[in-house]
């Protein structure tokens, strides 16, 4: 309970005024004996109790009559659950939280829910007492605090709201109310929060989930601090979405068609016809995006998805986007994609057998990775990687900077000289692959590459490990169990699982995963084991590249992986995993930073960052901690599209998408908001009600004055009835 006047409410005191003149009458009165009289007093002593009762309850009326009416002229009012002798109409300290997601441009008529809730926050702001303070939280997936306390200057908060922009991120609510509660724990006094979103129901966590629980807890004890929730937007919302883009092959190359999967989702009840997919790239250095495919669904139910095709010109950096048509919430109809398209990927294989070609292993492993011609024809598809191979002796005059990756296969040894050219090249960002062999020198590995370069994934066993056994039973196969790295995931499917299981390895080379230094993560890792635990491939990251390892070779003389299905797969699946896993990958999710890496030289720099809305900023260029190269990082992308840093040829593109879920716009009621809020007392501003009326109500409550009147009215009507009743006649 509160007062609205509380002031008023210390009349109440003169409730005692009858109770006075009671007291008072009483003790003017002087007692006398009298011995005539004793004989009347005894006749009525009998009716003395009836008459103080009446008396007592007369005096009660008067009383409560008085007390009433005070009350009544201090406005009480009742909240329920909330009880305070304090007045209303103090100034307060409150936080808007204003949901600034994906989801809020959900168009609804001629405005979006965005546009709604702005008009909302500053209705509250015309609601707050005099003298109150407002800041300002926007809320996506990640709260960001534009006012930091509490202004009392609401004009400047009106600007503030205006200028607020829509990002394309998701929603979080835990994030928001948690930047609110830290603003509101800084300043004293009575405290509200108001967050104003659509409900979304993926933005709320469950109830049970530790930090909001946690939270939920902690404000769920402050007596001081008032939560408002003002919904915007209907429950009831259709959407179609672009849920995925993504090239089915993940080595994109200039020589032949790519082809890239696009996934649509139908979020609505109702089925949705004709549905248009466009895909539109551009040159490749920046240009205007032109449409080069498309389809069209007849009739999308929930999920559908769409294969179309490109054909890119000449390596590049290039700009792709699948589009549908416009709906009501237009930022989720594209998703953005940009992709590196690579001429030839160039590899190098040593072939360290004397007999070389198919005998030696480099033979298999080029047929592996170029499958098709080695010269081109009219008509013909040719290689998407060109493998070159040379000899031991040639490597080391072999300039490496035109190649993605080396493969050795089966080489005895490597020079000191050789050992730490490898390492420069793999540190900058390329791929060394090992195949061994009946030729390796273990002892010399484990020195040159282990010891002194750093960079070998496992050490070698002084000897190979030979399985027994006759033919079925000759050998060991490939675990089919832990498929879970990039490389084998794909036999992890029941359609390419057997294909994993027919190679037989006759030896192999026991390999000791490379450890640890200073207490830092282990730098190696098994992507593969063979049937009895032992590691048949590994994995190393070594600067900006990849080092892997396999435990046997690529000939016929340890096993038959030469001559199966598995050998291809795995051997090309290894070599692009190698090339582009490690590289900085130029689409990312939004809020995700950007990095562009540039020569030392240009440390210091100054670059111009394009966001998708065209707004251009600058960011300066830092010296990386290697002292090698300079660095220039974007650190927060708040908007979907495609983004740039710098100028001219030598730009650097990007894409950033938003996430997928937000485009699932299926709200809460009332009640789902309770269930995962527990401990939380929200006070509820409806979407299509008048927001001065809702916060008033839901700040004082019920005023009660009315009641309180009546009853004053009825104690005294009640006193007068019963006073003249009990008069003794005549009187």
């Amino acid at each position: 309970m509160m007062f609205l006047n509380a002031m008023l409410a210390g009349f109440v005191v003169l409730g005692a005024v009858p109770i006075i003149i009671h007291l008072l009458n009483k003790q003017r009165f002087r007692v006398v004996e009298w011995a005539a009289i004793n004989f009347l007093l005894k006749a009525l002593k009998k009716n003395s109790r009836r008459l103080q009762m009446r008396d007592l309850l007369l005096l009660i009326l008067r009383t409560a009559a008085v007390i009433l009416a005070a009350l009544a002229l201090a406005r009480p009012t009742i909240s329920p659950g909330h009880f305070s002798l304090l007045g209303a109409g103090g100034a307060i300290n409150a936080v808007v939280v204003l949901d600034n997601s994906r989801s809020m441009g959900y168009r609804e008529g001629t405005e979006t829910r965005f546009t709604q809730a702005k008009a909302k926050a500053k209705g509250i702001l015309d609601q707050l007492p005099k003298g109150s303070g407002v800041a300002l939280v926007l809320m996506s997936d990640e709260a960001v605090t534009e006012i930091s306390e509490p202004s009392h200057d609401l004009n400047f908060v009106t600007d503030a709201i205006d200028k607020a922009p829509l990002s394309d991120g998701g929603t979080s609510v835990v994030s928001g109310i948690s930047k609110a509660w830290e603003l509101l724990k800084k300043s004293e006094g009575a405290g509200e929060i108001y967050l104003i979103t659509d409900l979304q129901a993926n933005s709320w966590p469950a109830a049970e989930e530790s930090t909001w629980k946690s939270l939920c807890t902690q404000l769920g004890a402050q007596s001081a601090v008032r939560l408002y929730l003002a919904e915007v937007g209907s429950s009831a919302a259709e959407n179609v979405s672009v849920d995925v883009l993504a090239p089915v092959d993940p080595l994109v190359t200039s020589d032949a068609d790519t082809s890239f999967t696009v996934q649509v989702r139908n979020h609505g009840l109702a089925p949705v016809d004709n549905v248009e997919v466009k895909l539109l790239v551009d040159d490749g250095a920046g240009g205007e995006m032109r449409a080069v495919a498309s389809a069209a669904i007849d009739h999308l139910a929930t999920v559908q998805e769409v294969v179309l095709q490109a054909r890119f010109d000449h390596g590049g950096r290039y700009r792709i986007e699948a589009r549908i048509g416009a709906d009501h919430l237009d930022a989720d109809n594209s998703r953005y994609l940009v992709c590196d398209v690579i001429d030839k990927l160039k590899v190098l294989i040593v072939d360290g057998s004397s007999e070389g070609g198919f005998s030696g292993g480099a033979g298999f492993i080029r047929a592996a990775l170029a499958p098709g011609l080695a010269q081109p024809q009219e008509g013909v598809a040719g290689n998407l990687i060109d493998a070159e191979i040379t000899t031991p002796s040639a490597l080391a005059d072999t300039p490496l900077d035109g190649y993605q990756a080396v493969i050795l296969s089966d080489v005895d040894e490597l020079s000191a000289g050789e050992a730490d050219g490898l390492k420069a090249f793999v540190a900058s960002g390329r791929a060394l692959i090992l195949f061994l062999g009946a030729n390796v020198h273990p002892e010399n590995y484990n020195a040159m590459l282990g010891e002194r370069a750093a960079i070998l994934p496992a050490k070698l066993a002084t000897h190979p490990l030979e399985y027994p056994g006759q033919g079925d039973d000759h050998g060991t196969t490939f675990a089919t169990t832990a498929l879970t790295h990039p490389i084998v995931s794909f036999f992890a499917d029941k359609d390419n699982l057997p294909f994993l299981v027919q190679p037989h390895f006759y030896q192999v080379y026991p390999l000791e995963l490379a450890a640890a230094k200073d207490g830092s993560a282990n730098p190696s890792s098994v992507v593969l084991h063979y049937a009895d635990g032992k590691p048949a491939l590994v994995e190393r990251l070594v600067g900006s590249g990849t080092v892997l390892e396999f435990a046997s070779s690529a000939d016929r003389q340890w096993s038959d992986f030469p001559l199966r299905p598995a050998f291809l797969m795995l051997v090309r699946r290894t070599v692009q995993h190698a090339v582009l896993s490690r590289r900085m990958k130029p689409t990312v999710m939004v809020h995700d930073s950007l990095v562009d890496r540039l020569p030392a030289r240009d440390a210091d720099s100054r670059l111009d960052v394009l966001d998708p809305r065209g707004t251009t900023t600058k960011q300066t260029a830092t010296l990386a901690s290697d002292g090698r190269s300079a660095q220039v990082e974007v650190a927060d992308t708040p908007f979907a599209g495609f983004w740039q840093i710098g100028q001219g040829p030598s730009a650097m593109r990007y894409a950033t998408n938003g996430p997928a879920e937000e485009s699932q716009l299926q709200s809460l009621d009332h009640a789902g908001v309770q269930a995962r809020s527990t401990g939380l007392d929200w006070r509820y501003l409806a979407a299509d009600a008048d927001i001065g009326a809702q916060i008033e109500h839901a700040r004082v409550g019920r005023e009660i004055w009315p009641v309180l009147i009546t009853l004053a009215i009825i104690c005294l009507g009640l006193e007068s009835f019963l006073a003249m009743h009990w008069a003794p006649k005549g009187a």
